[in-house]
C-alpha cells in the first residue's frame, strides 16, 4: 500500500525588487536588484582576512567584499579622463548592441544584468532604447557567482513576471 501522498513544497514568497535612492545610488526606474537585502549584515572584511579564510577553505570569496575606500581626487581625476576618451566608443558600442537585441532577440526585450558589471552597462541600454524608440525596457540585476552560479530565486521571479524569452542578460 503506497503512503500518503507528498505535497509539492511550496516555492519561496519572492520579494519585490528592491530599488534605490534608498538601496543604490541609481534611480529607482532604472534598475531593480533581484537581490536579498543584507544591508545589515557586516560583509567588508581586510584583504588579509579574506585570504586567509577562503584560502583554509573556511568561506568562499562570495561571502564577503574587500572593504570599498572612497576613491581619492587623484584616482577620480584619472577616471573622469578615461570616461571623456572613451565615451564615444562606448556609447555607439551600447546603441550598437541594444539595436542587435531589438532587431534579433524581442522588441521588447527584459534587461537583466548581472551585478555589479552589468548594471551600467544595462542602465546605458535601457537609456539607449527610450532615446532611439522611445520604450521603457524593464531592468533588473542578479547575482552570479563563480562555483555557485546564478540566483535561482531571480530567476524565478523573473519567469513569473515576465516571458523568459524576452529576457536578455547583459555583463559588462
Amino acid at each position: 500500500v503506497p503512503g500518503p501522498l507528498a505535497l509539492p513544497e511550496r516555492p519561496p514568497m519572492l520579494p519585490e525588487p528592491l530599488r534605490g535612492p534608498a538601496f543604490s545610488s541609481y534611480a529607482p526606474e532604472e534598475v531593480g536588484w533581484l537581490l536579498q537585502d543584507l544591508s545589515d549584515v557586516t560583509l567588508e572584511a581586510p584583504t588579509e582576512e579574506r585570504e586567509e579564510a577562503i584560502q583554509s577553505g573556511g568561506a568562499h570569496y562570495a561571502e564577503s567584499l574587500p572593504v570599498e575606500y572612497q576613491p581619492s581626487e587623484q584616482y577620480q581625476a584619472l577616471f573622469h579622463t578615461a570616461l571623456a576618451e572613451s565615451a564615444g566608443r562606448l556609447a555607439q558600442a551600447v546603441g550598437a548592441v541594444t539595436e542587435i537585441v531589438l532587431a534579433e532577440r524581442s522588441p521588447r526585450p527584459v534587461l537583466v544584468s548581472l551585478a555589479r558589471a552589468g548594471t551600467p552597462v544595462g542602465i546605458l541600454m535601457r537609456r539607449w532604447a527610450h532615446f532611439r524608440h522611445g520604450l521603457e525596457l524593464p531592468h533588473y540585476a542578479v547575482s552570479i557567482v563563480r562555483g555557485r552560479g546564478i540566483d535561482a530565486n531571480a530567476l524565478r521571479w523573473l519567469a513569473r513576471h515576465h516571458d523568459p524569452r524576452d529576457v536578455v542578460f547583459v555583463d559588462g
